[in-house]
């Protein structure tokens, strides 16, 4: 019962941090606008990787990497500043370099890598 209390604390606070973010942040209208604000948050975290961003109409936030190319779709409420930091933090810290479907690199993802792009795009912390 303990771990299951800390683990739905955690959850809970995932989830409101993000959507602080979500709600809080300078929303993106259009492919011009992501673009423009991609290019303005990667300079200020220094990342020496180039990241195409594609605008959707619907509700989606995502970051992979195809080839040698990173990909953030945005749509929707998701189409702000702040998932913008968020994904590019997971490209800055390399995040999508081996990923797998392992049961392991999941819990890896959602107990290691998740909060650190968080605390990046919440507080500018690079953790």
């Amino acid at each position: 019962m303990k771990y299951l209390a800390i683990g739905g604390a955690y959850f809970v606070t995932l989830i409101g941090l993000n959507t602080l973010s979500i709600f809080f942040s300078e929303k993106i209208k259009n492919q011009e606008e992501l673009d423009k604000i991609i290019i303005e948050e990667s300079k200020k975290l220094r990342l020496n990787k180039k990241a195409i961003g594609i605008y959707l109409p619907k509700f989606e936030a995502e970051c992979k990497k195809i080839g040698n190319h990173y990909i953030v779709k945005l749509g929707g409420k998701m189409a702000n500043r702040g998932c913008v930091k968020h994904e590019l933090y997971h490209i800055f810290r390399g995040h999508l370099e081996n990923q797998s479907t392992k049961k392991v690199e999941n819990l890896k993802y959602f107990f290691k890598q998740e909060p650190q792009a968080i605390a990046y795009d919440v507080f500018g912390l690079k953790l």
